[in-house]
């Protein structure tokens, strides 16, 4: 009778290790189809579109400097750069910028005369991190006054 006994909780044993396991590679199957590239590129999306509405608002509050700010806007709320704003953004450290603009992506914002010359924000061609050769990158363009000019702002951001 001992035997019996032990051959049926080795059996058990070996049961309960098998579903476990099958119960461990479903779930991590099931977390791998929610990583879905569309989704992704979604959710970069509507973070391009809200980092893009901000900046072309007063920003919070509306006189805000870099001790004050809240929520980033460059303009004087009719979408003309103010360029003092300007360049309190393009003095921000990089991880203040982010903080400040709610994103957990990479960005970079760039201002192209109509004829697509990059114009040159405090001797740079844009501010944040430029993107290289990725997959998941969305880009953003508005229209705005700067320098008496209508001018683009390209907003990227990235995975």
């Amino acid at each position: 009778m001992n035997k019996k006994a032990q051959i049926w909780y080795t059996d058990f044993m070996l049961g309960i290790l098998v579903f476990v396991v099958v119960i461990f590679v479903y779930y991590e199957y099931a977390y791998s189809i929610d990583q879905n590239p569309a989704d992704i590129t979604s959710d970069i999306m509507m973070d391009a579109k809200s980092i893009s509405s901000s900046l072309i608002t007063q920003g919070s509050p509306a006189d805000w400097n870099q001790s004050t700010v809240k929520i980033i806007g460059l303009t004087d709320g009719e979408q003309r750069i103010v360029q003092e704003k300007l360049d309190m953004f393009a003095n921000m450290t990089y991880a203040q910028t982010r903080t400040k603009l709610r994103t957990p992506y990479e960005f970079y914002i760039q201002f192209e005369e109509l004829n697509g010359s990059i114009i040159q924000i405090n001797g740079k061609d844009g501010i944040g991190l430029a993107a290289n050769d990725t997959d998941n990158a969305v880009s953003i363009s508005r229209i705005v006054v700067y320098d008496s000019k209508l001018t683009n702002m390209v907003v990227q951001v990235w995975q």
